[in-house]
């Protein structure tokens, strides 16, 4: 024996991996069979990012960079990296998006089928428009409500599936404190989301739909947090994101309850699709390791196909009407991913308006100029 994990049950002797599966049965494999013994492949994220890419027995080297220094070298197609991992929710992904120069992975083995395996607007994000796939999906997180249609009703809360902005915010300004205290969700993931649907559709901030919904966001206040799990499952709603929440078995029992229902989040209109951010990796057509790093692409996506468990974003399997993971997969048909805006083009001055310190038309003429140099640029 060279060296047992207890905790995670996994042992290695004589050239074979013993470990123990989610329904505790013995698995067993050559290490041989699985470990590619490659020179490390290189990649970068900006700081944590808390999907990082399975090996799939390939050598793998993290480096966590800042956010401004990641954009640099991304930018610069820097040789010293060979993967770089973004999420969409990062304030640089729009300017990425719009300025990075990365490999196209259209004739890797197997990232065609994968990608037909993924909801259409999933395919779509990753594609330009002259068919180029520019990125991998490894992860979509769709941010929702996690309701207890039980305790809306007994607290009288006229909570709705597919709200606006600001039937949402008429909501929140109509319940009390205590009532608050059965929620989780916070005034800044509501900005933020909001901002990431707002540029999804218009590059200003002159427009009557933004004034609407500020009035609107107005009524939520600062005084909502991101409270955690009650145990006695006796809630409002409550905000996740990550696509692990809505699949933890833990969460599921003891915390969501089996009459828990999945709303989706307010958005600016009844008929737009969800809104999304994605995990994706990116190839440094200037990579030293370039044919290696297509190998690890290649592997991904066969190892991801191969799974048990499809990835929510997948089309396949769908679950049985009615049932808690059927509203999940109906959440993630209807999406759409979002590249978001840099924080500094918007941001200056938003809080003060909401919170009537600064002027909604101060507020516009001034982020109205930071808008146009932005999306000029």
């Amino acid at each position: 024996m060279i060296g047992s994990r207890t905790d995670t049950k996994l042992l290695y002797q004589d050239g074979e991996v013993y470990l123990l599966d989610g329904e505790d049965r013995v698995v067993r494999f050559a290490l041989a069979d699985v470990y590619r013994g490659n020179e490390a492949i290189r990649y970068i994220s900006p700081g944590y990012e808390i999907d990082a890419p399975y090996g799939c027995g390939h050598t793998m080297q993290r480096q966590e960079l800042s956010e401004d220094k990641f954009v640099l070298k991304v930018l610069a197609q820097d040789s010293d990296y060979d993967l770089c991992l973004i999420d969409t929710i990062n304030s640089s992904s729009y300017n990425l998006r719009k300025n990075g120069v990365f490999y196209p992975l259209n004739d890797v083995p197997g990232v065609e089928e994968y990608l037909d395996l993924c909801f259409p607007y999933v395919k779509e994000a990753v594609t330009k428009e002259d068919g180029m796939v520019w990125m991998l999906p490894i992860s979509v997180y769709m941010p929702e409500l996690i309701v207890q249609e039980e305790t809306l009703q007994e607290m009288g809360v006229s909570l709705q599936r597919n709200m606006n902005w600001e039937e949402f915010s008429s909501v929140i300004a109509g319940m009390t404190q205590k009532e608050k205290g059965f929620i989780s969700l916070s005034r800044m993931v509501c900005s933020m989301l909001f901002f990431q649907q707002y540029f999804g559709q218009y590059n200003s901030v002159d427009q009557e739909i933004f004034r609407q919904n500020m009035k609107g966001m107005q009524k939520i206040g600062s005084d909502l947090w991101l409270a955690p799990y009650r145990e006695d499952k006796r809630y409002l709603f409550y905000y996740i994101r990550y696509m692990g929440d809505y699949t933890n078995p833990f969460l599921k029992e003891y915390y969501y309850g089996e009459n828990a229902k999945v709303y989706p989040m307010p958005k600016l209109s009844e008929g737009d699709a969800n809104t999304a951010t994605c995990i994706l990796l990116a190839v440094n057509p200037a990579s030293s390791h370039l044919e290696e790093t297509l190998d690890f692409i290649a592997d991904y996506v066969a190892w991801q196909m191969a799974e048990e468990e499809a990835p929510l974003f997948f089309t396949e399997p769908v679950p049985a009407a009615g049932s808690f993971e059927s509203e999940i997969y109906q959440l993630y048909q209807n999406g759409t991913i979002a590249y978001t805006v840099d924080a500094d083009a918007y941001l200056e001055g938003f809080y003060e308006m909401l919170d009537g310190e600064k002027g909604m038309e101060e507020y516009i003429k001034d982020t109205e100029r930071k808008l146009k140099i932005y999306f000029g640029e």
